[in-house]
């Protein structure tokens, strides 16, 4: 009999399942230590995994997924562009890239895979559009 690896089991449900209010262990731990975490903010990082993590990582299991794979979404998000044919803000992007990364370093430390692929990858930067003034 082959015993189950935790790590071996949909990448695409383990996410939705991290953001998910009610059956996250993860949020559970958090706001049962006391720690601040709306259900807005699950939704939201929900949404940007549905949106963004999901169909890029479609098939694949937890346990496969490496550093390069993480860095290549990473630089693909980056090429992406909106409605209008412009690239996202780094902002947006880096929101994106911390919804998928907080269940992967979280997934690390509770040894449900075996190292951390996001350990040393970098965020986006960027220059904050500077706001004019108001006319009447």
């Amino acid at each position: 009999m082959i015993k189950a690896v935790k790590g071996n089991r949909d990448f695409g449900e383990f996410l939705k399942e991290f953001w998910d209010w009610d059956r996250s262990p993860y949020i559970r731990e958090k706001v049962g230590r006391g720690y601040k975490m709306g259900k807005r903010h699950a939704q939201e990082s929900g949404n940007r995994i549905a949106r963004n993590w999901g169909p890029y990582f479609k098939g694949r299991t937890l346990d496969t997924i490496t550093r390069e794979d993480v860095k290549n979404f990473s630089l693909w998000l980056g090429e992406t562009k909106n409605d209008k044919g412009e690239k996202y803000s780094a902002n947006y992007l880096n929101a994106i890239l911390i919804a998928g990364f907080t269940p992967l370093k979280w997934a690390a430390a509770e040894k449900i895979i075996p190292v951390d692929p996001t350990e040393g990858l970098l965020r986006f930067s960027g220059s904050i559009k500077k706001r004019g003034a108001l006319t009447a």
